[in-house]
Parts: C-alpha cells; structure tokens; sequence
C-alpha cells in the first residue's frame, strides 16, 4: 500500500491471515492514519520485512500502529536506527541513515530478520526472552561497530 494518497481505511483487509504474511509495505499515503487492522496487528508480533512510513499520524511507524492495536499476546520492542559514520569521528546526527539494511534478530531457537526504513530505523516485536541482534553485512566491507547485540531478560 504505497503512494496512494487518497486512501483513508485498510479495513479490506481485516479478514486476512496476518501469520501468513511475509511482507508489509505502507509508506507515502497522506490520508492514512488508521493502520491497527487485525492482520496488520499479528503481523507485527513477528515480521519478517516491514517498512511503515510518511502516512498520517496513527500510521507513520510499527510503534504508532501498534499503539492501537489489541492482540492477545504482550510482546516488547527492539528497535533502533542503523547510520554511516563517513567523517568517522564517532555517531552523531550528521550521519547518514542507512536504508534497506538486513537486520537479523534471534532468541537462539527462531531468527527473524527485517530492514531499515528510509530514516534507518527497524523494528522487532518479541515475547520475554534473551534476544542477539546483528545486521547481515560483510564485514570485509564494513566495519560494524558493535557487529552484534544482546538484550537479556525481556519480561
């Protein structure tokens, strides 16, 4: 759901499957600011690609959309924003944001992974655990500072 921006409602939707899902795309829609639609909503307890953006307040990011969404199952946030440090004196605002990056997320039994936004931001929807976050890169490329990330005991 791309570019469209006389579109208001994505209640079509409501009587999809969410858990089949395997891609999620609602970006530049000016009108949309309802996005807490049920398969959205399961969605986005485990996504694998989503990119959610430049819509109308509501709709503008996963953690808007999930700030209306009613599931069944609580769940935690990881998230945070992936930049090219070019003058490498260390991050800072005047980085630029890495788009499209994959980044991967595991509790040592499922990995999921998704990718950066335009602003360079992901996001994953997880249930208690110890969680090891990475983004795959070639490292004979790039320097990844730090390469990976553990967050332990999310209740």
């Amino acid at each position: 759901m791309n570019g469209n921006d006389n579109l208001t409602s994505i209640s079509g939707i409501s009587g999809l499957d969410g858990s089949v899902l395997e891609y999620i795309s609602i970006r530049n829609n000016e009108s949309l600011s309802m996005c807490s639609e049920l398969p959205i909503c399961t969605y986005l307890a485990n996504p694998t690609f989503l990119n959610i953006e430049h819509n109308a307040p509501g709709c503008n990011s996963p953690n808007e959309v999930l700030e209306n969404c009613v599931l069944s199952t609580d769940f935690n946030t990881i998230t945070g924003n992936i930049s090219y440090d070019l003058d490498a004196n260390g991050c800072d605002t005047s980085d630029i944001s890495l788009e499209l990056l994959d980044v991967i997320n595991t509790d040592g039994t499922t990995t999921t992974s998704t990718y950066t936004n335009t602003a360079g931001e992901y996001f994953f929807f997880v249930a208690e655990g110890t969680y090891t976050t990475s983004i795959a890169i070639d490292e004979s490329v790039f320097s990844i500072r730090p390469n990976k990330w553990t967050i332990n005991n999310l209740y």
